[in-house]
């Protein structure tokens, strides 16, 4: 469904209240929504009772039609002094014990070896600040001399906001025991919490895009602050499938997911991700949250609660009401 302009709505049908069929002027689609609750139906703010059908009235929704929605993390639908004040920090006091205690664990020394191969690429690259580590041959590192020049690595990356794969992947291990020993507590916007469930019962499928690492966005998600909201999430993506602000990333997902990117909704705060997205076909959203960093949306639409972005995904959508 594409509305290009206000368009004026009106409703026939059975006056009981029980069902009614929605117009909209400027499209020859008709949807059956339920009068007892219309936002469920249509995802359009509008008064129904059962006494009185809804009379002429004007909306204005910022997005034509979709069929699948892709969600940046930080600042989009989580805040991001949670990541910036709760999980870096968490890190940071954890990774010295938590190398200590996993350093044998062979997940752990997987990570360890991404971590190191990304060290030395740096080091050969001319990075002032990287650190070599050494973990094979007659002339590796101790032990303890590895685990300190990782912690050096991770530190230096963390305070440079680094997105490495490599980094991501450990973070995620340290996050996972903080969630899972009940110390960490994933946050989300609650607007955005209405609208995901809003989404996926309308059958439009949601799906994540996030620099962090694959299990660091399903651990936000299963133990958020609203419950296990992984049962709404249909896939996940990070930088593995390309940088966030390449339009082939973009591509790669539309194709992974079979979407024409035309009918895929992106959201985030990062303008330059919100550009690569439109040159990959994909209608966007900038997400304007307290605490996001200031930025010109030009010609993008913006949106600082997910209850302000219209549900129209193709077709008739039908609800029996109860």
């Amino acid at each position: 469904m594409i509305i290009s302009e206000p368009a004026s709505i009106w409703t026939t049908g059975d006056r009981s209240g029980f069902w009614f069929i929605l117009g909209i002027n400027t499209i020859s689609e008709r949807l059956i929504i339920d009068a007892n609750n219309p936002a469920a139906s249509s995802g359009i703010s509008l008064s129904l009772s059962k006494q009185r059908p809804l009379s002429s009235t004007t909306i204005t929704p910022i997005t034509d039609g979709y069929d699948a929605v892709l969600l940046d993390i930080e600042g989009t639908t989580t805040p991001i002094s949670f990541v910036r004040d709760v999980l870096f920090p968490y890190v940071k006091h954890n990774i010295r014990g938590f190398l200590e205690a996993r350093w044998e664990d062979a997940e752990v020394q997987k990570h360890v070896q991404a971590i190191a191969k990304q060290a030395n690429d740096d080091v050969n690259a001319g990075i002032p600040s990287a650190v070599g580590i050494n973990l094979d041959g007659a002339q590796a590192d101790s032990a303890e001399e590895a685990r300190h020049k990782v912690l050096q690595n991770i530190e230096w990356q963390m305070k440079e906001d680094r997105k490495i794969g490599a980094l991501k992947v450990l973070q995620g291990c340290i996050w996972r025991d903080g969630y899972e020993s009940g110390q960490l507590q994933g946050v989300m916007f609650p607007d955005v919490v209405g609208a995901i469930r809003r989404w996926t019962a309308a059958g439009c499928k949601v799906y994540i895009y996030s620099s962090g690492s694959i299990e660091a966005q399903k651990l936000i998600f299963g133990f958020s602050d609203h419950g296990n909201m992984l049962q709404y999430i249909s896939g996940h993506f990070d930088t593995t499938t390309g940088p966030k602000i390449d339009s082939s990333s973009y591509t790669a997902i539309a194709d992974k997911i079979g979407v024409l990117p035309d009918r895929i909704l992106f959201v985030s705060d990062i303008i330059l991700e919100i550009r690569a997205a439109d040159q990959a076909g994909m209608q966007t959203v900038l997400s304007v949250r307290p605490g996001n960093a200031p930025v010109d949306a030009g010609t993008f639409q913006t949106s600082s609660d997910f209850t302000t972005i219209s549900l129209s995904p193709s077709g008739a959508t039908l609800v029996e009401s109860e």
